[in-house]
């Protein structure tokens, strides 16, 4: 539960990465409903879907957001200093 590249989905409660969040909702998530109100605007995999901040497609980037402190400020499982 301390893994700041994982957040665990608000309607399955499934453990994912955050880079795929917005994929999980849309073609994954096993709660199957039709109103995803947690999925950002855009459908967009360059977009952090906790902060909506344009991260890029590279795997670096990514990290770079999620693990550099102070990290992604949205995510529920902040770096600890």
């Amino acid at each position: 539960q301390s893994c700041p590249m994982l957040t665990s989905c608000k309607l399955c409660e499934q453990v994912i990465e955050i880079a795929t969040l917005n994929e999980h909702l849309v073609t994954e998530c096993e709660a199957n409903v039709n109103n995803h109100k947690s999925i950002p605007s855009t459908n967009n995999d360059n977009i952090c879907p906790l902060c909506l901040k344009n991260i890029g497609t590279s795997i670096n980037r990514w990290k770079e957001h999620l693990l550099t402190y102070p990290g992604c400020k949205e995510n529920p499982r902040p770096l600890l200093q």
